[in-house]
């Protein structure tokens, strides 16, 4: 009987884990509010889902390296890199843009060398052409004191093309389709977690009734 009621508390906890993983990307998926690019920074100021086409990027001006290890041998690592990104043509301002897919890493980086090349050219020539398209969510800025100083001096760097402190979104944008994997992963683990509560109580009134038998 201990046993089980171990193996029940395990489970539970991990439907409630999985619930709580996937409960923020469902409770936007379920607002089902998009906010485009192009749009106003007012509408920036919410977590919600955001999608558009960029053309102009900056970047990156930070990585951030995630490293796992199991028994301190390292078994992955992962770089998410942050970009300043916009909409020349029809945006109102701009937003950090953070991704760790490497074709989207790759694409980004591009754009950002043709751009550094054109600001940086005495030549009169047009502006790249830029246009990478993007699904991802509005969330909040990444909390780190080297994050702050490293944003801040991308900042200061853009003010030389005539970027203003008021132009940048104070949510930035992390890349990447939300998905109804969440979905599935929100409602399977409560059922889970659920389940598992039935269970417990089921045992324990059966365990109850047990232990009040009288035998003469």
């Amino acid at each position: 009987m201990k046993k089980a009621a171990r193996v029940l508390l395990v489970v539970s906890i991990i439907g409630l884990i999985l619930a709580l993983g996937g409960f923020s990307d469902t409770m936007l998926l379920f607002k089902g509010d998009t906010v485009n690019i192009t749009d106003p920074l007012s509408e920036f100021d919410e977590k919600a889902l955001v999608q558009g086409d960029i053309d102009f990027v900056y970047g990156p001006f930070a990585t951030l390296e995630e490293t796992q290890k199991t028994y301190g041998i390292t078994t992955s690592k992962k770089e998410t890199d942050f970009y300043i990104v916009g909409n020349i043509e029809s945006g109102e301002g701009y937003a950090v843009l953070s991704t760790g897919n490497d074709d989207m890493k790759a694409e980004l980086l591009a754009a950002a060398d043709e751009w550094y090349e054109w600001l940086t050219s005495e030549e009169d020539t047009p502006e790249p052409e830029i246009n990478i398209s993007f699904k991802g969510k509005l969330w909040k800025q990444y909390d780190d004191p080297d994050y702050d100083k490293y944003y801040s001096e991308a900042k200061t760097d853009l003010t030389n093309i005539g970027i203003g402190e008021n132009e940048y979104a104070s949510m930035r944008i992390i890349e990447g389709e939300v998905s109804t994997v969440s979905v599935v992963m929100f409602f399977g683990g409560i059922a889970v977690f659920l389940l598992c509560i039935i269970l417990a109580v089921v045992m324990f009134v059966k365990a109850k009734k047990a232990s009040s038998t009288e035998l003469y």
